[in-house]
């Protein structure tokens, strides 16, 4: 299997719900998803690029994140309901840091019409156990605005700990905004 054929094939099935990687086919239900939570994801993302609603954007978006998980720099999945097939939302592992840290960073977000349902939870824990099985990261980081209590709570049911809060550490919704940095250790981690 070549390595493009792998980047497509990748998907991790739940009860409820199944991640998998996008392919440039995708492009709409990324802008489908964007376009239905515009305002929802407004307060928890950063101010978007002019041409942020087109399907070149998302085309190349697609290309890209095929590109990094190739070279395992990232790995951004996308989020489905099983009932309808529809793209609910998305987790990304980025940040990918090798050597004696063995780190990488979580971010994610969720169709406001599926939020408080658990949806998320069980994505998460299916995408976690795959990043720390197949990737071996000692360590996964998760930074939330410290207004948002729901991330905190949902971070926390996933076994993250409470680092401390980050002052101006993203450049949110226009301004720069503190986070609760957090941290989850990969319980079967072997040694490099």
């Amino acid at each position: 299997m070549s390595t493009g054929e792998q980047a497509t094939s990748l998907r991790l099935e739940g009860e409820r719900v199944y991640l998998r990687l996008a392919t440039n086919s995708d492009a709409e239900n990324f802008l489908k998803f964007y376009r239905d939570n515009e305002s929802h994801l407004a307060p928890w993302d950063p101010i978007k690029p002019e041409n942020f609603f087109t399907i070149e954007f998302w085309q190349a978006y697609a290309e890209r994140l095929q590109l990094e998980y190739q070279n395992q720099s990232s790995l951004r999945l996308s989020l489905f309901y099983k009932e309808n097939n529809l793209m609910i939302g998305g987790v990304n592992f980025t940040g990918f840091e090798r050597g004696p840290f063995q780190n990488c960073r979580l971010g994610y977000k969720i169709h406001h019409t599926y939020e408080g349902q658990g949806l998320m939870f069980e994505g998460l824990k299916l995408a976690l156990k795959h990043l720390f099985d197949e990737y071996n990261f000692h360590r996964c980081e998760a930074n939330y605005i410290t207004d948002n209590a729901r991330s905190g709570k949902l971070l926390e049911r996933l076994g993250f700990e409470k680092i401390g809060v980050s002052k101006n550490y993203l450049h949110i919704a226009g301004k720069w905004q503190d986070h609760m940095t957090t941290a989850c250790i990969n319980p079967s981690f072997t040694d490099f």
